[in-house]
């Protein structure tokens, strides 16, 4: 996809170019060559991403968030790994630090789904039955317990699988990791490329350990392809000043990273967290651009 002329703020995308560019011409002087690239940006998504990142984080600051927070917004083509818009702050000019590729903050939440595909893998289903009641874990002598707790402080007793995930309840997460062991979760976060190595505590299937949003997008497009393993890519091609391709996007491998009926039952379960869950307020979507 050549892009046109750009007339919008694609700053912190067009680096990200620039960094792929290095890696895949070595030994070409880029900025003397007379290339042609072709990115994988979406003009029309990139200014929506822009949008969005600023109106967001100008709502979180009237509800009184600290001030210069900042923040970032990757969209990704799920079937290729494809980035067609990235943001990574607010200002470039006042801030090259690219808070999409290089921050590596706690995912929270969003890591449970790896912790329930892990799950999935081991013989649950959306309806297995995981007890949501108080939880107290020894962490050794004379160092008190851990007792995680639920983001309304309230216990749901004997629930099916999938609540776990379309309500966000942590004590049935940790029960879950108990139940399959957290050397189950490290493996489908390394698999999923998330984390390389994500230590092994309890703590960690809530989303403790410490990733990028470059890396958690990409981990979800490989759940929502139906398990394909796709690699993050700014480029499409490039062609030299005689019109010839000296580099081609490889096309996505055919290996399964996840059984697809794993990825299915996940994806439906994702979807129930939109249609019942903690992200409702995004119903919308679905029913405007399904």
């Amino acid at each position: 996809i050549k892009t046109p002329p750009l007339s919008i703020n694609a700053n912190y995308f067009a680096e990200e170019v620039r960094r792929e560019l290095w890696t895949q011409l070595k030994g070409q002087d880029i900025t003397k060559a007379g290339f042609n690239i072709f990115t994988t940006l979406d003009p029309t998504l990139q200014d929506l991403s822009n949008t969005s990142l600023r109106e967001g984080l100008a709502n979180l600051n009237n509800d009184g968030a600290e001030p210069g927070l900042t923040g970032a917004v990757v969209v990704m083509e799920a079937e290729t790994g494809r980035v067609l818009a990235l943001n990574g702050g607010l200002d470039y000019g006042q801030n090259q630090f690219n808070c999409a590729t290089q921050a590596k903050r706690q995912p929270g939440s969003l890591f449970k789904p790896i912790a329930y595909l892990a799950a999935l893998e081991k013989g649950y289903t959306p309806d297995t039955i995981i007890h949501d009641s108080p939880l107290q874990i020894s962490l050794g002598r004379g160092r008190g317990f851990y007792k995680p707790r639920n983001y309304t402080r309230k216990y749901y007793g004997p629930s099916p699988l999938k609540m776990g995930i379309e309500k966000s309840r942590n004590v049935m997460t940790i029960r879950l990791a108990q139940q399959i062991g957290m050397n189950a979760i490290q493996e489908m976060a390394a698999r999923l490329g998330l984390n390389d190595q994500l230590p092994n505590q309890l703590a960690m299937a809530l989303g403790a350990g410490e990733t990028t949003l470059l890396r958690l997008t990409t981990a979800y497009s490989m759940i929502v392809n139906g398990g394909k393993r796709v690699k993050p890519t700014f480029l499409y091609k490039v062609d030299n000043h005689l019109g010839s391709t000296v580099y081609q996007s490889s096309e996505p491998t055919l290996e399964t990273v996840i059984n697809a009926s794993y990825a299915e039952i996940m994806t439906d379960m994702l979807r129930g967290v939109v249609q019942r869950g903690t992200a409702q307020r995004l119903k919308y979507l679905t029913e405007n651009y399904s």
